[in-house]
């Protein structure tokens, strides 16, 4: 029962508020398919069902979802909030197969978007917080090389676009998805904003804004911060850059 009042949260929210298509379901199907059961770790697994014509460039899927039946053991969120999140997560990875297309080589914009999308439905459930350490050790890491499967260290840039200009921002990206990459959708995603704006100055801005963090998120003016900040890690400075006078970049 609590597993799909968390299904129906979530589909409320990415669906019926943002605005992201909902899932096609397998055919005279009237429900999703969540198989519940033990998973020996893993918190779910999206799992593609049958082809679906498409004109998008990328292959489209029904697919099912595997839920762990219990988060008990070796979680870092368990009970019910790993239930919660688990169905965020999952949910939309059904979205990104059925509507939007699998970039296989890009599949740390796929779980950098999942991991928001848990924040966007259980904004009171931290687990992301277990990918933010690394994140901050490594701050001169260029936002596309991350490895395929490994976007979740990523979730605080799509919360920081949504503080900053609202949920349209992914939603856009992944309707260019259909046809472009996920870098270039989003960088023509944030040009199209009302103020217009690119992908260089949001990964410059998003960087800003993991300075002000910890100890450091006091210093942070004009509203430029994460509204957890002083629960996350301080940035690992790369390098340091002395200044006598002034310096232009």
């Amino acid at each position: 029962e609590a597993v799909g009042r968390f299904f129906d949260s979530t589909y409320l929210v990415e669906v019926t508020e943002t605005g992201y298509a909902a899932p096609p379901m397998e055919t005279g199907a009237t429900a999703y398919n969540v198989y519940i059961k033990e998973m020996g770790g893993y918190y779910g697994v999206t799992n593609p069902e049958s082809s679906i014509p498409s004109t998008t460039r990328q292959p489209l899927w029904t697919s099912s979802i595997d839920f762990d039946n219990d988060f008990a053991g070796n979680y870092i969120t368990k009970g019910l909030d790993g239930a919660r999140v688990t169905a965020a997560h999952e949910f939309h990875h059904m979205i990104q197969m059925g509507t939007y297309g699998i970039w296989s080589n890009d599949q740390y914009f796929h779980e950098m978007t999942s991991t928001y999308c848990e924040q966007l439905v259980f904004p009171f459930v931290h687990d992301y917080y277990q990918y933010l350490k690394d994140f901050f050790a490594r701050p001169e890491r260029a936002f596309s090389t991350y490895p395929a499967n490994d976007g979740y260290n990523l979730v605080l840039f799509p919360v920081m676009l949504d503080a900053k200009h609202g949920r349209g921002v992914m939603l856009r990206t992944w309707e260019l998805m259909k046809q472009s990459d996920p870098v270039t959708s989003l960088d023509e995603a944030l040009r199209g904003l009302p103020a217009p704006s690119d992908l260089g100055t949001e990964y410059c801005r998003l960087w800003r804004w993991c300075y002000f963090t910890g100890t450091r998120t006091n210093q942070a003016v004009g509203g430029e911060r994460f509204q957890n900040a002083a629960d996350f890690p301080l940035a690992k400075l790369a390098s340091d850059l002395p200044v006598n006078d002034k310096v232009t970049f």
